[in-house]
């Protein structure tokens, strides 16, 4: 489902899904079965103390400089804990391209 949402805006925007909490051998069987070739993905433990995620699935949209994207500048404003389904996705991918 991020797959064909985000497909749709693939020249607008990136999507790097992050794993962490888990280990990179555990995370590859998930993340070659939910992401294709639009959607990158990484294990990174530092981007999630970097900007606080305690916890998977989350959603957060973070600008080229790092920045929290759309109108919030704190976690809690600019995330989505949890599986947001694709009407969640859709409203944080309007979000980002404001």
């Amino acid at each position: 489902m991020v797959n064909r949402v985000t497909a749709e805006n693939q020249d607008e925007i990136n999507v790097i899904a992050v794993a962490g909490r888990s280990s990179y051998e555990k995370s590859v069987p998930t993340a070659n079965e939910y992401f294709d070739g639009h959607v990158g993905w990484a294990y990174d433990e530092e981007l999630w103390q970097s900007y606080g995620i305690l916890s998977q699935p989350i959603t957060v949209l973070i600008n080229p400089d790092r920045t929290f994207a759309g109108d919030c500048d704190t976690l809690p404003s600019c995330s989505v804990y949890g599986f947001s389904g694709e009407e969640g996705v859709r409203a944080n991918v309007a979000r980002l391209l404001g």
